[in-house]
């Protein structure tokens, strides 16, 4: 993993202008993450998310590189145990029209779930499964979520 996080940081010093730089961000955070550099790894998102917004201007959170980050970025969050922070990381590209808002409403069940909001956490895991991409990703899904589904409160 730290050759992994070594290769990264090198595409990213030499890759600014290259077209998936905020993808190497996203990477970089991601093996920083599961090294446990959990301040690296949120730096390294965070940044991410920036470039993803300075590069999707006209479609702003809606574009569909917005939306990864965040997701991304919440990911992050909920493996360091900020459940508060995946939410209002998230919100300013939910309710807007985002082709990906689903992977947003997925990370969200989790974090309420976290909060032990059970009925937030219900309805942005149902929100997730309608608003999936695909069929195979909409059945991913149903089985992450199944636990939190299944609840009754």
């Amino acid at each position: 993993m730290d050759d992994a996080a070594a290769a990264f940081r090198e595409a990213i010093t030499h890759g600014r202008n290259d077209v998936n730089f905020t993808e190497y961000l996203k990477s970089l955070g991601g093996v920083l993450g599961h090294l446990g550099r959990y301040n690296e790894a949120q730096a390294a998102l965070e940044q991410a998310l920036e470039q993803a917004l300075d590069e999707s201007r006209a479609e702003g959170n809606g574009s569909s590189n917005v939306v990864s980050a965040r997701h991304s970025l919440a990911e992050h969050f909920l493996l360091v145990l900020r459940p508060m922070e995946a939410i209002a990381v998230t919100a300013p590209s939910i309710g807007i029209g985002a082709k990906l808002e689903g992977i947003l409403r997925y990370v969200r069940a989790f974090a309420f779930d976290a909060l032990g909001d059970s009925a937030k956490a219900r309805s942005e895991a149902v929100a997730a499964l309608e608003l999936a991409s695909s069929d195979d990703q909409r059945e991913r899904m149903r089985t992450q979520l199944a636990r939190i589904l299944q609840r009754h409160d």
